[in-house]
């Protein structure tokens, strides 16, 4: 086991992760620390950081080392970004880092800073190929993924604090605010010509402020999950958000949640983002709970583990089975057993036809991760089950197919789902419901069929009539055990299918 620690310099703050690596390469985070230091606002006439932020900074970095010293970290990386990068005496600054702190400080490239950004995408976000929209503190960046490889990139030396300050300048009215501002959005597009090639891409927007966004509508929709990552919200609501953003709008989403932001800065990341892309014709952004940190701890399981992640959602889901010691022959059985019955009876099932979500990955979810819910209690674990889903690090699914994951695993065993659906309205519709009461149907067959957890069955093979749905089953032993535990749910399954089940 390692403890990994990746801190990032930024224009408004120091911030550190702590992840622990497992010898299995299972990982996880356990530590997150943010330190809020004004690096911009402590220059000098010659660009140069002043020396009272500098002590700041060393002070704050000398703190997280001893918090890294307390909790036996074995590597700590430092990055610096474009704050660091832009300022006059940044050899001076990092050379007295290495001396005081004892760590060297890597000032990372505007390329290298977009691979990072893209890194973070391509391994926690499912989408092959879209456009990366990252706005930090002191910089912003574009980047074109194009099958989890980054094929072009723009680094614009501007964020969230230059735009902070044009809405903070009372000098200026409203519109000529929103003039700037734009000029800056016209401005990127401009020196940016592979924008405008790119069409109907998903756009995958990360960053504090980015985050912020999200949050702020989530609060004022009373959205029902408490989750950034994958979290989708159209630019009319961006739009939205803009017109009806004000101090006693932040004032009040202060008292519920625990938000340190700057008005101004949050009102032009807000304006910005809704302008470039109305410019850039762009419909709706998905959010990555994931940034530059996680991008550079994946660079660092990249060399070191020599760990490549093809599917973001097979990854964490496997990365999950292995942090809370679940059986994997149990969970990869149950995910094949449900997905050869859900396979084969799909045409019977009268399934709603849906774009929004992908079955097979709800089945895929909910099947392997079923018995999650025995890491807080045996008992009612399969209720469990369904907290365990929704506030776990996964990836590649939408907040709607990661709900509909939930609830049926929350149905793998004979007592049915406690958690109501009222309360998810919002996300789930009636054929949503649907769905969910069949595959949770299917996943409680393939439960039973698996009762003694040790793969007996081999094959099934299917025969639908007009009434009837016989499967004949192949094992390695006699199925006695299994047969009679599933013969409990025989009524369910005709009531809810719509056809007798008969297994031989």
């Amino acid at each position: 086991m390692e403890i990994i620690a990746i801190i990032h310099i930024c224009a408004d703050s120091v911030r550190m992760i702590q992840i622990k690596l497992n010898r299995d390469n299972a990982y996880n985070l356990i530590e997150k620390y943010r330190e809020p230091i004004d690096i911009f606002g402590k220059l000098d006439s010659n660009g140069n950081i002043l020396s009272d932020a500098i002590s700041s900074l060393i002070t704050i970095l000398k703190n997280f080392q001893s918090i890294c010293e307390a909790k036996k970290v074995d590597k700590s990386i430092i990055i610096g970004t474009e704050t660091l990068r832009s300022v006059s005496n940044s050899n001076i600054v990092v050379d007295l880092i290495k001396k005081k702190v004892g760590i060297p400080i890597e000032l990372i490239s505007e390329e290298q800073q977009c691979y990072y950004d893209m890194l973070s995408t391509s391994a926690f976000v499912e989408y092959p190929n879209g456009l990366i929209f990252d706005l930090s503190a002191g910089s912003f960046q574009l980047i074109h993924m194009k099958h989890r490889t980054m094929e072009s990139f723009y680094s614009f030396p501007e964020g969230a604090i230059q735009l902070g300050h044009v809405f903070g300048d009372t000098s200026l009215s409203k519109e000529e605010k929103e003039n700037k501002v734009n000029a800056i959005a016209d401005r990127v597009i401009q020196q940016v010509p592979w924008l405008s090639k790119l069409e109907n891409l998903p756009v995958i927007a990360m960053g504090r402020n980015i985050r912020y966004i999200a949050r702020l509508d989530m609060y004022l929709r009373k959205y029902p999950l408490d989750i950034v990552h994958g979290y989708s919200i159209d630019i009319d609501r961006i739009d939205y958000l803009y017109e009806n953003f004000n101090l006693e709008v932040l004032e009040d989403w202060e008292k519920h949640e625990d938000i340190e932001h700057d008005y101004n800065i949050l009102l032009g990341a807000i304006f910005f983002t809704k302008t470039l892309l109305q410019k850039l014709s762009v419909s709706s952004i998905t959010i990555s709970g994931n940034g530059l940190k996680e991008g550079v701890f994946y660079n660092y399981l990249m060399k070191e583990k020599k760990l490549i992640i093809r599917s973001p959602l097979m990854h964490s889901i496997e990365n999950i089975i292995k942090l809370m010691e679940l059986d994997s022959l149990h969970a990869f059985q149950i995910r094949w057993l449900a997905m050869e019955i859900f396979t084969n009876i799909r045409e019977v099932l009268n399934l709603p036809e849906t774009t929004d979500i992908d079955l097979h990955q709800i089945v895929n979810t909910s099947a392997l991760l079923h018995d999650s819910g025995s890491v807080i209690n045996y008992y009612n674990h399969h209720h469990h089950s369904f907290w365990v889903i929704l506030n776990s690090p996964i990836c590649g699914l939408t907040h709607k197919e990661l709900l509909m994951s939930a609830y049926i695993a929350s149905f793998h065993r004979k007592n049915n789902s406690y958690i109501t659906f009222e309360q998810y309205s919002e996300i789930l519709t009636e054929d949503d419901i649907n769905i969910i009461r069949k595959l949770g149907v299917i996943l409680k067959l393939a439960e039973s069929l698996d009762k003694r957890m040790d793969n007996v069955v081999k094959n099934i093979d299917f025969t639908i009539t007009d009434t009837e749905i016989v499967m004949e089953i192949s094992a390695s032993i006699y199925l006695d055990m299994e047969l009679r535990d599933a013969s409990r749910i025989l009524d369910e399954f005709e009531t809810i299918i719509g056809k007798k089940l008969i297994l031989k």
